[in-house]
């Protein structure tokens, strides 16, 4: 008999404390409450311990209001588990502890290894809170997970949880730093499940990962919901890092060298990456691409954080004036306008972007700027003329002004007029870029392909003159002519 009420004195009864008041919890839940002799509760801020109003509560609230307290979580199950081990031990969680992420594994073992009877009064539980207050699909249910037990590793993109226990101090900054660590943009929604203060009711309230740490102390936070990452809010967490990034090598403890720049000191390294860019495309190099790409992305993140330092613009404002310029030139996507071929949304597009830049009482070459490559411009400039009506025909109009070109330069080459000479080559190039256009190629695409295979060639020649141990200004031309026929086939 003896042995009978030693085994049933050592118990622990875990007592869900709900998501409400007192009127809320079960009659037995209530009774083990207020008559029980032993009581612990991890924290006094539930409507519940407030309303029953108990002196002799053995709260855990200075632990887990220290520095660290974290650290405390285990000081908590062995007191726990060292009182259960003398007499029956009430232990009050909120929610329904097992279902919301509050008993450790830990807890679990301990009082397994002790021989340590467990039993569990529910109630209603802030995972079940979060479908009827957020109207969450049931497929959807969160992991619930105790804020001093999150992990990194834990962490699935993909996944929505109910991160619990949130009334350990510094629990809302290692939530912030876990996901945001996680790939979570700091922009991300999340949802507050807690108490107004002297209410028993719980409420919901929408906000940002990124103000977690300034969340009002006054009221008592049941659960944090965290809906999943979608592929977009991922993307945006990396975007903001590098804007971050930016930021940080502009500041005084940051890079000397980045510190020193401006905007015209840059203008060289963003055509250097645009080409860069360029070649990874013709050489179909995916992954140097979505290396240039980045190396292309940061001149942009660069330019738009002097503008913001100069406090002229920021990368937002370049977001959003982009987003709105595309919705606005693309009426037939977003609007009513209807169109019926290629040619009639680029006739629209030019006709909407003339009236953005006012460009009728000006000219219509006014967008196309002085420092695109010779070709390109020339392209450009030509296919704004044609728009509005001059032009060839057809291409034998283009032709026949390219060979009139050439005979004109042969002429002023034949008089030795050096300057006639520059301004002949000059409208031979621009006539053989108009016959290029009537052609539907790109003037200079098809030159650089022109000059890649020139150098695959005499790469060839450098070969073959390695081989046969010579120099190659020591070749005579008809061998090297030998070579490149050969590089040809």
């Amino acid at each position: 008999m003896v042995n009978q009420v030693i085994i049933l004195a050592r118990k622990l009864i875990v007592v869900g404390l709900g998501i409400g008041g007192v009127r809320d919890l079960p009659v037995n839940s209530i009774e083990l409450l207020q008559n029980s002799r032993s009581v612990f509760v991890q924290s006094g801020g539930h409507p519940v311990i407030r309303q029953i109003g108990r002196k002799c509560f053995h709260s855990f609230q200075h632990l887990i209001e220290e520095e660290n307290s974290f650290q405390n979580e285990l000081k908590i199950i062995s007191e726990v588990v060292r009182e259960a081990s003398k007499k029956t031990v009430v232990y009050a969680l909120p929610g329904n502890p097992f279902e919301d992420g509050y008993l450790a594994g830990s807890l679990k073992l301990k009082l397994q290894r002790e021989g340590i009877e467990l039993s569990c009064y529910p109630a209603q539980s802030i995972t079940g809170a979060c479908f009827e207050l957020l109207d969450i699909e049931p497929e959807s249910t969160p992991v619930a997970i105790s804020a001093c037990k999150l992990a990194l590793k834990d962490i699935l993109l993909e996944r929505p949880y109910l991160i619990t226990g949130l009334e350990w101090k510094g629990s809302f900054n290692v939530v912030l730093n876990m996901f945001e660590r996680a790939g979570y943009s700091i922009e991300h929604s999340v949802f507050y499940l807690f108490f107004p203060k002297g209410e028993d009711r719980l409420q919901i309230k929408h906000n940002k990962l990124k103000d977690l740490e300034t969340f009002n102390d006054d009221v008592f936070v049941a659960g944090l919901y965290i809906p999943p990452a979608s592929g977009f809010a991922v993307s945006g967490y990396a975007f903001e890092r590098l804007v971050r990034i930016m930021a940080k090598l502009r500041s005084e403890r940051g890079c000397a060298w980045d510190r020193r720049q401006n905007h015209q000191s840059l203008k060289k390294y963003l055509v250097e990456e645009t080409f860069e860019v360029v070649d990874a495309i013709e050489k179909e190099d995916m992954n140097n691409l979505r290396e240039e790409l980045g190396d292309l992305l940061l001149q942009i993140i660069f330019h738009a954080r002097l503008a913001e330092e100069a406090e002229i613009f920021n990368i937002s404002d370049v977001l959003e004036a982009i987003n709105a310029k595309l919705i606005r030139r693309h009426p037939h996507v977003f609007g009513k306008e209807k169109t019926e071929d290629v040619a009639q949304v680029e006739r629209n597009w030019e006709k909407i972007k003339s009236q953005e830049k006012k460009l009728k009482a000006s000219s219509i070459f006014e967008s196309i700027p002085r420092s695109l490559p010779g070709l390109v411009r020339a392209q450009k400039i030509q296919e704004c003329a044609a728009r509005v009506g001059f032009d060839w025909t057809e291409v034998s109009g283009a032709w026949a002004k390219l060979k009139e070109e050439l005979l004109e330069l042969r002429k002023s080459i034949q008089e030795s007029d050096e300057k006639a000479r520059e301004e002949e080559l000059g409208d031979l190039l621009f006539a053989a870029v108009n016959v290029a256009r009537f052609l539907n190629i790109e003037a200079e695409e098809a030159l650089n392909k022109t000059i890649n295979k020139f150098m695959v060639r005499f790469k060839y020649i450098e070969e073959q003159a390695k081989e046969s141990q010579k120099e190659l200004n020591n070749m005579s031309l008809e061998e090297m002519n030998l070579y490149w026929e050969r590089a040809k086939k």
